[in-house]
């Protein structure tokens, strides 16, 4: 996904019930997650030793990555599917969720096999065309190789 990262091998503070591998994820130097392995935490409370890793998701430096200001609607929610799950296709995925959250759509990945009830899916698959946008509230399916023309088809039936 183009991610950049950086693995840091020290010591986290504060938490001394660690016992292995500690982590935290950070994002523009504020943290988002931190957890690690704290197998004698449990008996410091007096219970018997228990195995046990965990971690915590920090919901307001989360919800601040957000952008308040894009304008989504419930009507210009889209489920994203891969024909196939290979490397490429799901890559492919995540990178149209991108431009389309760009262009103000909630688009949401589905890689599972599970029904939907989206009215609107973009299935993509490796070989032409790219990409299928299903309607289901007009009962359309339109094909394309172009994401511009992909939101062209959901921009014109928003």
């Amino acid at each position: 996904l183009d991610f950049n990262y950086r693995i840091d091998i020290t010591s986290t503070r504060g938490f001394e019930y660690y016992t292995g591998l500690c982590f935290k994820f950070l994002v523009n130097k504020t943290k988002i997650c931190s957890g690690g392995r704290y197998d004698n935490l449990v008996p410091l409370i007096g219970g018997k030793a228990t195995p046990a890793c965990g971690f915590a998701l920090y919901i307001d430096p989360l919800l601040n990555l957000v952008p308040s200001d894009i304008g989504m609607r419930a009507s210009q929610e889209i489920l994203i599917k891969a024909k196939t799950k290979t490397p490429n296709l799901i890559k492919a995925c995540f990178q149209l969720a991108e431009l389309l959250r760009k262009a103000g759509f909630v688009a949401e990945l589905g890689f599972n096999d599970c029904q939907s009830d989206r009215q609107r899916i973009i299935t993509v698959q490796e070989k032409q065309p790219l990409f299928t946008v299903t309607d289901r509230i007009k009962n359309q399916n339109k094909e394309t190789s172009s994401i511009d023309d992909v939101i062209d088809i959901l921009g014109g039936s928003a």
